[in-house]
């Protein structure tokens, strides 16, 4: 038996120098003393006691001498994306923004999803239903701004769910909103219409989301959303309605102390009940030169980790958590996630639709006349980490991480997850956080909090 690359071993956090041991394969959470853990990091697999040496096999720390653990890894995930059966589709309300962020890579303008394309678009998604034996829908509304667009919304979703209920599938959807829209009549709509994940963009308190997030016509932003979360928030019981609110935080160098005082609001106000996660989130290249404005992985690596604690402490989240087993990186990678921009052209990635530098060479098909893909920019990704064209492949986060975002790769930027460079440390928060939480209520979890 030889001992697996993908794992995690902490440094002693306790008293009597006990170490977290982690897999990466198996996302199984094991407390070692301090010499077990010193035997596996010097590669001893003989003498353990034969109880935790079953352990560790089934966790996947004890493995064959012949396993070709990176071909395991990628073999599990190919099989993951052969056996999906979601239909992921997101579809592109709007070309249109009230917004100019800083940021933001896009190009907007007045056109809304053509009403001529409904019947493609329904025609596409119940041939892909049959086609390929899908047993969910599952429709990501963007933009743009797509409740600029919220007719498309009311008009495709009924003919949507329809579809679901002839194929026997179940039928989700979420929204990437700005905000400048999200008052209690449209959030209304949203849920009548079975959008149950809201994901809304804030920045920081009013000075630092006004510079960042302003109107086309350099007005702040952040009054508005303010206005429009506490109208929502205080006329609806957003965990009765089944919903889920994501607040999302994009965060760089110019923002970075902001994140702090907006989650002292929310406390403040008791939106801890309302809102069910924070996604705190990087600014990157979007087909522009936003990655100047970046922190570094590492910086943004520890930053996070501030806020996780945060969060903790403020009873935001209930624990911080461990990244778990990512088999499938992105609907980009798989052959059939596909993204709708409002002229009808087809494309593999989010982050192409609206972005001059995209639209034309990297469509994969118009849906008017769709007979399949011209081609797919990301299917090979996996063969591509398996070849060493990129270092996901000698990298011990590779299960968890999935090699992160093939199309920064591919045009040379570095972009490894958050957690790369505080893994450990995010090891032991979750141990404790969890344990803390838990209280030893939960027995089948013995194994990974004892």
């Amino acid at each position: 038996m030889k001992i697996s690359y993908y794992k995690s071993i902490t440094p002693p956090f306790t008293d009597d120098g006990s170490r977290l041991l982690y897999s990466m394969r198996t996302t199984r959470l094991l407390k070692v003393s301090f010499d077990v853990g010193e035997q596996l990091i010097h590669g001893q697999t003989d003498g353990f006691p034969d109880v935790l040496r079953q352990e560790l096999i089934d966790m996947k720390i004890l493995i064959p001498d012949e396993e070709n653990e990176l071909g395991e890894v990628i073999l599990e995930n190919d099989q993951a994306i052969a056996e999906n059966r979601s239909l992921n589709f997101t579809i592109f309300t709007t070309s249109n923004c009230q917004l100019g962020c800083v940021y933001c890579g896009q190009t907007h303008s007045p056109q809304k999803l053509e009403p001529n394309l409904y019947d493609h678009i329904l025609t596409y998604v119940e041939t892909q239903v049959q086609t390929l034996n899908k047993n969910r829908i599952y429709i990501s509304w963007f933009g743009a701004e797509p409740l600029l667009g919220l007719e498309a919304i009311t008009t495709l979703t009924p003919a949507l769910k329809a579809i679901a209920a002839r194929n026997g599938c179940a039928y989700g959807a979420r929204i990437t909103t700005n905000g400048m829209l999200f008052h209690p009549r449209n959030y209304r709509i949203l849920r009548q219409n079975d959008v149950r994940d809201i994901s809304i963009s804030i920045d920081g308190l009013k000075d630092d989301h006004d510079q960042r997030r302003f109107t086309k016509g350099g007005k702040g932003s952040y009054d508005v959303i303010l206005k429009n979360l506490t109208r929502v928030f205080d006329q609806f019981d957003t965990n009765a309605d089944d919903m889920f609110i994501r607040m999302r935080i994009n965060v760089d160098r110019y923002n970075r102390d902001a994140i702090v005082p907006l989650l002292d609001l929310f406390r403040e106000k008791g939106w801890d009940k309302q809102i069910n996660a924070y996604d705190i989130a990087p600014i990157h290249s979007w087909g522009n030169d936003a990655n100047f404005r970046s922190l570094s992985p590492e910086e943004f690596g520890e930053l996070k980790l501030e806020f996780y604690i945060k969060l903790f402490e403020s009873g935001l989240i209930p624990s911080i958590s461990i990244p778990g087993r990512m088999r499938i990186t992105c609907n980009a990678i798989t052959p059939d996630g596909r993204y709708l921009d409002p002229g009808g052209k087809l494309f593999d990635c989010s982050e192409f639709p609206l972005v001059n530098s995209y639209t034309t060479d990297y469509s994969i098909g118009h849906i008017e006349n769709y007979q399949g893909d011209t081609h797919r920019n990301f299917v090979n990704w996996f063969e591509e980490v398996y070849a060493n064209k990129y270092p996901c492949g000698t990298c011990r986060l590779l299960p968890v991480c999935g090699g992160g975002c093939p199309k920064a790769w591919r045009e040379g930027y570095e972009l490894c997850p958050d957690y790369k460079h505080v893994f450990e440390d995010l090891v032991i928060l979750s141990y404790l956080t969890t344990k803390k939480r838990v209280q030893n209520e939960l027995p089948q979890e013995e194994s990974a909090y004892a």
